[in-house]
Parts: structure tokens; sequence; C-alpha cells
């Protein structure tokens, strides 16, 4: 008999969390810091990150899309996010959940808003305290990041991207910083990624995809991590001795991407009503650990 969804969970529990620069092969590598100076000067953009996975357990299908919208401004920090997530085990119906998060900092209070579960919450806590949970959405941020970090990058075309032409450009991230670009980017899902470097020894470097308007900005990243996570749980299944116990977890595919629609435009400052009339979180500490998980 095959195991139940409520073991995958367990197994899946066991396996994933409650939630540098290198060079260029190119001569002339200027070119690319132009195209990290003009990205970093970016003031506000409205963007999209996803994450689509599809592999099985045993022989039941697993599918899962995580789609995160956000609207960002640098200064003073503001940022609005709405989280889609849809999972799918074999042929049941899909388990979709959504959330939204607005941290908006001014001058008096730097505070964040959650909607979960049909209630919101809100709580005072500083900008530093989140804004690496933020970058996992931040296609800005992880475009300047996987730009600074790959080597060999090579131009391969021109394509439209969101309607825009694009330079595609092609690089490889080394071995050494996957762990980060992972946890950086949220490519990873809500997999742990922070794991010993034999977790990711037989990965390789990891290939990277970017495109780069007219105007030097990054507007797109991909990243294929197929291998990356296939290699990570098949390290923990063989380091823990669970193939006896139970059934493999085999990714046929593992991406991540972004998307920029809009930058340097006007984006308000919007709160909802409800999320400042919203009670606060009793326990703050208890209060960041939601919005992470």
């Amino acid at each position: 008999m095959k195991d139940s969804a409520k073991t995958l969970a367990i197994v899946f529990a066991l396996v994933i969390t409650a939630a540098l620069s290198g060079c260029s092969s190119k001569n002339d590598t200027s070119y690319f810091y132009d195209v990290v100076d003009a990205t970093s000067a970016v003031q506000s953009y409205e963007g999209v990150t996803e994450v689509n996975i599809k592999g099985f357990y045993g022989d039941d299908e697993i599918t899962v899309n995580l789609m995160r919208d956000m609207s960002l401004i640098v200064e003073p920090f503001f940022a609005d996010i709405n989280e889609k997530s849809s999972i799918r085990y074999s042929e049941n119906e899909p388990e979709v959940k959504t959330a939204r998060l607005v941290v908006d900092s001014t001058d008096s209070a730097d505070m964040v808003y959650l909607y979960d579960n049909d209630k919101w919450l809100k709580e005072s806590v500083t900008v530093e305290d989140l804004r690496n949970e933020v970058s996992k959405c931040d296609v800005i941020e992880s475009g300047i990041m996987l730009m600074k970090s790959a080597y060999d990058i090579q131009k391969l075309g021109s394509e439209e991207i969101n309607g825009e032409k694009a330079d595609v450009y092609e690089g490889l991230i080394p071995n050494v910083m996957i762990a980060d670009v992972l946890d950086i980017t949220g490519a990873a899902y809500k997999f742990k990624t922070d794991w010993d470097s034999s977790y990711y020894e037989n990965s390789g470097d990891l290939p990277v995809t970017l495109w780069v308007n007219s105007e030097n900005i990054i507007i797109g990243y991909e990243l294929d991590i197929t291998n990356v996570m296939q290699n990570i749980v098949d390290r923990f299944y063989e380091e823990n001795d669970l193939s006896d116990t139970y059934e493999d977890i085999k990714f046929e595919s593992f991406k991540a991407k972004g998307t920029v629609s809009e930058y340097n435009n006007k984006i308000d400052r919007v709160i909802p009503e409800e999320a400042l009339n919203a009670d606060y979180f009793i326990c703050r500490k208890c209060f960041i650990l939601l919005l992470i998980s």
C-alpha cells in the first residue's frame, strides 16, 4: 500500500524548513558593471517571482507553483507582496493558498501587515528584520546578485520579455555559491538550503539566464535548479538511510524565475483600512516566524 499524503508531508518536513562577485569570460567586463550600476539605481518597480516544481513521490505526481507579485519602493522602503501557492498531490484537487504582506517604513515607525487565513495582523518591526525574506520576492535584487555572482557570461541573442526587447545572457554560478543563491532568491521554495558542502558537490556550477533591456536594466532571470535539488534529496536519503522506509522523491523539473513589468514608476503607498485597524500580533517573535514560514 502506498504511503498517504500525510506520510509524504512528514518526509517533506524532514527535508524542508518551516519556511560575492565573480568574473566574466569577456575581456571587457565594464558592460556588466554598467548593468549592475543601472539596475541598482532603480528606485521603484513592479515584478513577479515564480517557482514551479514537478516531481514524483513514488508513482504519485506532485506539482507546486508559487507566485509572488510585488510592488516595491526603495526609499523610504515599501513593499506590497501578493502571494499565491498551489500544491497538487496525485489526482487530488490542488490546495491553493493566498496571502498578502505589506511592509511600510516611515519616519515614525516600520510597520508590517500580514493578511493570512482571512485575517489581517500587524506588528512594528525594523525593516532589516524582514529585508532578507522580502529579497526572496525581489526580482531586481536577485538579478543584481546573479549578475555579480556569475562568470563566463555570454550573450545568446535578443528576445521579447513582457513585451520589451531585451538581450539574453547566460552564465554560470560557482558551485560554492549555490546555497547562498538559493537562499537569497527564494528559488528553492521552502526547502532547506544551508546544508554542508557535500550536498552540493555533485551539482557542478549552476547555469543562470538573465534578460537586460536597452537601458541596461535587468528585467528578468531564470534558474533551472532541478539537478541541484535532486542531489540534495538523494544525499539526504542516503545520509539518513530513508530509501527502505519512504518512497523516492524525484524531480522532473524545478525552476525559478523573475520578471520586471515596470520600473521607476509611481507606486502608491496604499495600506488597506482593515490592515491599519488590525490587531497587533501578541508575540513579536512569533509574528516574524509566521511571516517567513
